[in-house]
């Protein structure tokens, strides 16, 4: 199995987009579109990231849930 690990991409503003093969079986929480905000002392999401991948697969249930 292909894993991409939590947090792996976090606080990575400048990571706009990604495309994500089928071969990556699991998307830890919180691993593309999100960055720690100071002002707000929390971790936000990155406006307009933008995740790519096929129907069904690991990079659409990330892309539902976050």
């Amino acid at each position: 199995m292909i894993n991409i690990a939590e947090r792996a991409f976090y606080g990575c503003p400048a990571l706009k987009s990604v495309t994500i093969p089928d071969s990556v079986k699991n998307i830890d929480r919180w691993a593309f579109g999100y960055k720690y905000d100071t002002w707000q002392e929390q971790k936000t999401k990155i406006p307009g990231f933008t995740i790519y991948g096929t129907q069904g697969s690991a990079a659409e249930e990330y892309a539902t849930e976050n």
